[in-house]
């Protein structure tokens, strides 16, 4: 029993399984999370810091102008909403 047990471990330090179920569980954490703030933040198209004008996108914003964004929307007093609303559709 104890060998058995100590082959499971030795492979999935192997295979990765141990480490790929934290990073599966924080890309599932971000998207839930993605889903509670402001759709202008969801659908924002991200740009270098120093290209953002170049484009002639209305959603584009920097990536540092998101994440202000976002504090301000937290500092604001914004909650855990979920919104699943589809572009378009608004």
């Amino acid at each position: 029993m104890a060998a058995d047990d100590e082959e499971r471990t030795k492979s999935s330090k192997i295979d990765g399984s141990v480490g790929g179920t934290y990073f599966l569980a924080a890309v599932l954490l971000a998207n839930v999370w993605l889903f509670t703030i402001p759709t202008e933040f969801r659908r924002a198209h991200l740009y270098p810091e120093g290209n953002a004008g170049l484009y002639s996108d209305p959603k584009g914003i920097t990536a540092k102008d998101w994440a202000a964004g976002v504090a301000q929307y937290y500092a604001n007093g914004g909650g855990v909403k979920f919104d699943f609303s589809v572009e378009g559709k608004e």
